[in-house]
C-alpha cells in the first residue's frame, strides 16, 4: 500500500483507553524525544478507521492477534508496516483462561501477529506468548511502565493530598478511604456485556452481571453504613473504572450521603499516591497499591466466578463481612501479601521506560526484529481495506469534521470528555485531557532531564 504523504514519524503509540494508558504514553515519547527521536501518541477516538498523516517507522498498538486487529490497527493506520510492537495493558488473565490453558490471544492469533513484536510486563505474559508459537526474538521483557510513576523520581508529578482535598472539597481533617472499582459490566446493552456474551456464553454471561449487580449492592450498602459511624473521621472516593459508564446508583448515593464522592477524574494511580486506605474487589490497580506499600483492603461479600477474577489474586486474603471491613479499615497494622505479584510484573533498579525506550530504539535499528507478513492474510487484508475505504469516504470525512471541533474545544479549555457528576453539593467535570495539560508535561520533561543529566 502506497501514501502519498512524506511527512515521518519515528514512532507513534495508539492509545486504546486515555485514562489508563495516557500519562505512560507521555512518558515514553518525552524520554524518546529526550533521545533525539520524534514521538506521537493518539488517543482513543482520534485514530481509528484513517491513515495517519505522518508514516511511522514503529508503529506501537495496544494488542493484535487476528485479522480484524491487524487491518484496523496496523493497515488501516499506516500500510504494510515492518517494525510493529504490541504494548498490551491488561496482561493477566482470568483464573478460568489461567485453568483452561488458553486466552483470547491464544484463540485468535494468525501467523502475521507472530512476528510483531511484544512487551511483557513479566515472565507470566512472556511464558504465555512462547505458548501460543510466538518466536522469543520478537518478545520483550520489559517491566510495567506504568507502575514507574510510583517510584520516588517520578511520584511528584501527582498532586499533593492537600491540593486534592481543596481541589475538590475534601475536609482536610478527614482521612480518604479510596474505592477502586471494577464493575464494568451495567446491563444488557453494555459492550461489556455483548463481549461476555461472544466469548462465553450467554448464561454466563447473565451470571457476571448477577454477580457484579449485587456484590455493588452490597458494597454500597456497606460504604453508607461506615460513613454514618465513622463518617466524623473518613471521607470515601468512588473511583469508577475506567472507560465504562457504572449508572446510577452510586452518584445517587454520592449525591444523598455525606462524605461519599463519587469521582471519575485524574487517573486511579493519582488516588492511590493521595489515599490513606485503598478498598477494591477485584481491580489488577491492587498491584499498584502494593508496590505503592499503601494498606489495601479487598472485600467480596460474594464469592466470584473464576471467569470475573483474575490470576493476579491467587492466594489474597478477601474479607466476605461488613465487621471483618470495618476492622480492616481501623487496623493500621493491616496488610496483605501477593503471593505471586513477581510472576507478573518484573520490576527492576532500572525504571520500565528506559527498559522500554532501550528496546524500541533497537528494534528501530534493527532489521532482526522486522515483522514478516504472511502473503495470504495480507491479501485478505488489502481487499477488506480498499473494500472499507470506499464504504467509509462520506463518514470519514464527517469525522475529520468532528474531530477538528473536538481540538478547537480543548484549545478553548472546554471538556472533552463527557464525564460530569451532579453531586449533592458541588459539580465536578472531569479536567482536560492530560495531552492538553501542558503542567504535566514540563513536569516530566524536567524530571527525565534531572534524572538523566
Amino acid at each position: 500500500m502506497r501514501f502519498r504523504n512524506t511527512k515521518q514519524v519515528d514512532f507513534l503509540f495508539l492509545a486504546e483507553v486515555t485514562s489508563r494508558e495516557e500519562k505512560s504514553l507521555i512518558l515514553l515519547t518525552e524520554e524518546l524525544k529526550r533521545r533525539g527521536y520524534s514521538a506521537e501518541y493518539l488517543l482513543s477516538g482520534e485514530w481509528e478507521g484513517r491513515r495517519y498523516k505522518k508514516q511511522p517507522k514503529v508503529l506501537v498498538i495496544n494488542s493484535c492477534f487476528d485479522m480484524n486487529s491487524i487491518e484496523h490497527t496496523v493497515y488501516t493506520i499506516a500500510g504494510e508496516m515492518k517494525k510493529v510492537v504490541t504494548l498490551r495493558w491488561e496482561q493477566i488473565e482470568t483464573k478460568e483462561d489461567r485453568e483452561n490453558g488458553e486466552g483470547c490471544e491464544e484463540k485468535r492469533i494468525v501467523e502475521t501477529s507472530k512476528t510483531f513484536n511484544t512487551f511483557a510486563w513479566g515472565d507470566d505474559y512472556y511464558n504465555r506468548m512462547i505458548k501460543i508459537g510466538m518466536d522469543e526474538k520478537y518478545i520483550h521483557c520489559v517491566g510495567p511502565v506504568f507502575m514507574d510513576f510510583l517510584r520516588p523520581e517520578l511520584k511528584q508529578v501527582y498532586y499533593s493530598q492537600p491540593t486534592l482535598k481543596e481541589k475538590y472539597h475534601i475536609p482536610f481533617n478527614k482521612k480518604i478511604l479510596l474505592f477502586i472499582s471494577n464493575f464494568s459490566v451495567i446491563d444488557f446493552q453494555s459492550e461489556n456485556y455483548i463481549w461476555n456474551e461472544t466469548h462465553y456464553g450467554t448464561e454466563a454471561a447473565n451470571n457476571i452481571l448477577s454477580v457484579e449487580r449485587k456484590t455493588q449492592n452490597a458494597i454500597l450498602e456497606w460504604f453508607v453504613q461506615f460513613l454514618k459511624d465513622y463518617g466524623e473521621e473518613w471521607v470515601l472516593i468512588y473511583r469508577p473504572h475506567p472507560g465504562v459508564q457504572e449508572g446510577t446508583k452510586a452518584v445517587e448515593i454520592s449525591n444523598k450521603t455525606e462524605g461519599f464522592f463519587f469521582i471519575s477524574d485524574l487517573s486511579a494511580q493519582q488516588w492511590i499516591v493521595a489515599a490513606d486506605k485503598i478498598v477494591t474487589n477485584v481491580s489488577t490497580m491492587i498491584s499498584e497499591c502494593y508496590v505503592s506499600r499503601k494498606p489495601v483492603i479487598v472485600i467480596r461479600p460474594y464469592q466470584l466466578p473464576d471467569v470475573m477474577d483474575t490470576a493476579l489474586y491467587e492466594g489474597v486474603e478477601y474479607l466476605e463481612t461488613y465487621d471483618r471491613f470495618v476492622n480492616a479499615v481501623l487496623d493500621d497494622e493491616y496488610s496483605i501479601n501477593i503471593p505471586i505479584f513477581n510472576k507478573f510484573y518484573d520490576i527492576t533498579d532500572i525504571p520500565s521506560y528506559i527498559r522500554i525506550s532501550d528496546e524500541l530504539e533497537e528494534i528501530y535499528k534493527c532489521s532482526t526484529y522486522d515483522a514478516i507478513w504472511n502473503e495470504d492474510e495480507l491479501l485478505y487484508v488489502r481487499k477488506r481495506a480498499i473494500n472499507q475505504r470506499i464504504k467509509n469516504f462520506g463518514s470519514n470525512v464527517l469525522k475529520d469534521m468532528k474531530l477538528e471541533i473536538k481540538k478547537v474545544m480543548r484549545c478553548l479549555h472546554k471538556v472533552y470528555e463527557p464525564k460530569t457528576v451532579w453531586g449533592k453539593k458541588y459539580m465536578i467535570k472531569a479536567e482536560n485531557i492530560i495531552k492538553h495539560d501542558q503542567e504535566f508535561k514540563r513536569k516530566v520533561r524536567y524530571i527525565l532531564n534531572m534524572t538523566n543529566e
